[in-house]
């Protein structure tokens, strides 16, 4: 009986640290839930592309963020790795009609660093999740090569 007598104890101490912590968490400042993820939105934020063309029939691409979480009005900013071979074609596309999640411009060209091409978009006064192509070109003509990866912006 002594020992049925300490789990009850034990019960009725987890029961209570447990209710304490969803109360102030209950108080605490929350991020906005989507896609199931918290979500904290910046006002501005910078993808950063490194793409490369290795050979003929090989095209590499990374991106530093899959997902962008901007503010309504923010900016989001495309660069080209200073790493990335010349011979890389980078475009920002829309990827649905009537989805694109930026207001000022309908494609963006990721240039190497500030001031190399159109590289920045404002994002637009709804909130939602907008996917946008990026493209990836290596070559001309009959032996081009080309990538299009489909990554995601948030904006609330």
């Amino acid at each position: 009986m002594h020992g049925a007598m300490k789990r009850g104890v034990v019960m009725a101490v987890v029961t209570a640290v447990v209710a304490s912590a969803v109360a102030c968490a209950d108080k605490a400042p929350q991020a906005t839930v989507a896609e199931g993820r918290l979500l904290k939105p910046k006002k501005n934020d910078t993808v950063t592309v490194t793409a490369n063309c290795t050979s003929e029939s090989q095209v590499d691409v990374a991106l530093d963020k899959w997902v962008v979480d901007v503010n309504k009005n923010g900016e989001v900013t495309f660069l080209l790795n200073s790493t990335s071979t010349p011979a890389a074609d980078v475009t920002v596309l829309q990827k649905a009609t009537g989805k694109w999640p930026f207001t000022d411009t309908t494609s963006i060209k990721p240039g190497k660093g500030d001031g190399n091409g159109r590289n920045k978009g404002k994002a637009k006064a709804d909130t939602g999740k907008y996917q946008y192509n990026l493209r990836v070109v290596c070559g001309t003509g009959a032996t081009a090569r080309t990538v299009v990866i489909d990554p995601d912006i948030f904006v609330d």
